[in-house]
């Protein structure tokens, strides 16, 4: 039995489920609008949420988030009557399990429900395939989709195409996917398309024979051959060369190749990987790369978040990367002000998990021996545009404020005192408890991290947390 939350505003749609699936044994709620629905979502947890998009009161694709970002959140089948392209993608960009468009069938509506209360119990059972080895970090809805098709990618010889914005760790999920699937123990071979001198990129793709070319004077063998039985990963495979595309497309077909002056083809039985932040759809409307090697690469696609849209990651990520980049430099852990994690939180980060690296260590030796990291240890530049942000959003609050006059949030009626131990108390859960679940409830690990003294820690832990919250 599951418990099932049937949100829609058509009281037929919701007397029909909420009959059919009783009568299947399932524990049914209905709700008419997302007030109702968020109210429901709130008293008790759920398994399954049916949701409609088109409701009174708002937008139902807008809960998801809400819904699919708690810790064993439900899985969420969105049923509409709108056969919008548009609005099936964000379901799926939002996490939804399924889409289905009304009117549809019972068994329709019953075998998604049926395949997500499976997927449900294989992965609370422990079941369900994970990534082994992966210095991915975070919780976020965005990033758990990324990190279970990637599990599940890992189970199979599937070729992956990994996409997403520069320093957001292709390369670490390509890794960890190779040390995830059968393939670990043999050769992870990296390509870097970019780097492939004009020229020579057959050579050191399909290696050459002796006195294939001036300089050729021993046989070598090319980095498709090495990663024979292991995985071939093509990083930012937006930048192979046209002409290296046109003969590379054979041996994705068929993984033969013929080496550079040979008579004769060889084999390599490997595993596909490539990455790209480019978008190649436009780039092969545009001549820029082969459609028929990018339909060959995109039978399984990964997309990875940016980091703005996952700002619930950052706080873990900013304690993990100062715990890696003390380690490497041989100091001790600097803890960090939630005013300092506020900063970060408020950033986009256009260089994603690699710009978030470098800000850090850049905060950490301006902080110098200093056991804590406050704003004014950030760079300036990084500085600079975060204060041109919080002055363009005062502007804006100006602007919009009644009588031309200052825009001020409304007075929460408390003396300062009260207010402030209120804010304090609230940042102090969060940091906690963002920062257990990042340890998996390892109370050493997760004091070491925090920099806190040991009394101060575990009376944080106590106060705020409980083994149960993982």
């Amino acid at each position: 039995m599951a418990r099932v939350l049937v949100v829609d505003d058509d009281p037929f749609v919701r007397d029909y489920m909420k009959n059919a699936l009783t009568r299947q044994g399932h524990d049914i709620t209905a709700a008419a609008s997302c007030e109702r629905a968020r109210a429901a979502s709130t008293a008790q947890a759920f398994d399954i949420v049916i949701l409609d998009v088109r409701l009174p009161d708002g937008d139902g694709l807008a809960m998801l988030p809400a819904l699919r970002g708690r810790h064993g959140g439900p899985e969420v089948i969105v049923l509409t009557g709108a056969n919008d392209p548009d609005v099936a993608e964000r379901a799926m960009r939002g996490g939804a399990w399924d889409f289905i468009v009304k009117p549809c069938s019972l068994d329709r509506m019953t075998h998604s429900l049926r395949r997500a209360l499976q997927y449900r119990g294989q992965r609370d059972s422990g079941s369900a395939p994970r990534l082994h080895g992966c210095d991915i970090v975070g919780s976020s809805p965005a990033l758990r989709e990324c990190l279970e098709q990637a599990a599940r990618a890992a189970q199979t010889r599937a070729d992956v195409l990994i996409t997403g914005e520069t320093g957001t760790g292709k390369d670490l999920i390509a890794r960890c996917i190779h040390r995830s699937s059968a393939q670990a123990s043999r050769p992870f071979v990296v390509v870097d398309c970019a780097a492939l001198p004009q020229g020579l990129a057959e050579s050191l793709l399909f290696g050459h024979v002796r006195g294939a070319f001036t300089g050729a004077d021993t046989t070598r063998a090319g980095l498709i051959k090495q990663a024979h039985g292991g995985t071939l990963f093509l990083d930012e495979v937006g930048e192979l060369p046209l002409d290296v595309q046109s003969t590379f497309l054979r041996v994705l077909q068929e993984r033969r190749f013929r080496p550079v002056g040979a008579s004769h083809e060889e084999e390599s039985d490997f595993r596909l990987i490539a990455a790209t932040n480019r978008d190649l759809d436009v780039m092969t409307a545009t001549g820029a790369f082969r459609d028929d090697v990018l339909f060959r690469l995109k039978s399984l696609v990964l997309r990875l978040p940016p980091l703005r849209q996952r700002r619930e990651d950052i706080a873990s990520l900013a304690v993990y990367l100062l715990a890696r980049l003390a380690h490497e430099a041989g100091e001790p852990v600097k803890g960090a002000s939630p005013e300092f994690l506020g900063v970060l939180a408020a950033s986009d980060w256009p260089g994603n998990v690699r710009e978030l690296r470098q800000v850090l260590g850049a905060a950490a030796l301006a902080a110098g021996s200093e056991p804590t990291l406050y704003p004014h240890h950030l760079p300036v530049e990084f500085k600079v545009r975060y204060a041109r942000c919080a002055v363009g959003d005062t502007a804006q609050a100006e602007q919009s404020a009644p009588c031309g006059g200052d825009a001020v949030e409304v007075f929460p009626g408390q003396p300062w005192k009260e207010y402030r131990r209120m804010v304090m108390e609230d940042a102090e859960r969060r940091y906690i408890r963002s920062l257990m679940a990042f340890v998996e409830g390892d109370a050493k690990r997760a004091m070491a991290l925090s920099g806190l003294k040991t009394a101060r820690f575990y009376q944080l832990l106590r106060q705020y947390w409980r083994r149960e919250d993982l």
